[in-house]
């Protein structure tokens, strides 16, 4: 799963809302591809205002949920760096769905 955020939304357009990470009005969508094809399992389209693991892990859930179903038997998730946390993490683990994922940068 990723995020996509680097599109400035030049007028008023629906959900398009003031991002501080960016620092400039933006769509927050969550783009769910198949990392070795990149063919594209889900989108959708989030206000720019919203955290970047806001309802990402029923996004997931679903996702994989329906790969499953007709795609594959067996789904791995690999998520940006923006998505980890604890309630995230064990969402997955308590499914039972394999994952990696990046972590932000930590000083310590």
């Amino acid at each position: 799963m990723t995020r996509e955020g680097s599109d400035i939304v030049r007028s008023g357009q629906a959900k398009a809302e003031w991002n501080g990470h960016y620092n400039a009005r933006i769509y927050h969508p969550l783009i769910t591809p198949i990392a070795a094809t990149g063919d594209m399992l889900d989108a959708r389209l989030r206000a720019g205002n919203v955290g970047t693991a806001e309802g990402a892990l029923d996004v997931i859930l679903d996702v994989v949920d329906r790969a499953r179903k007709s795609v594959c038997d067996v789904a791995m998730v690999r998520i940006d760096a923006g998505f980890p946390s604890a309630a995230l993490l064990a969402g997955l683990e308590a499914r039972g769905i394999d994952h990696v994922s990046a972590l932000r940068a930590n000083p310590v």
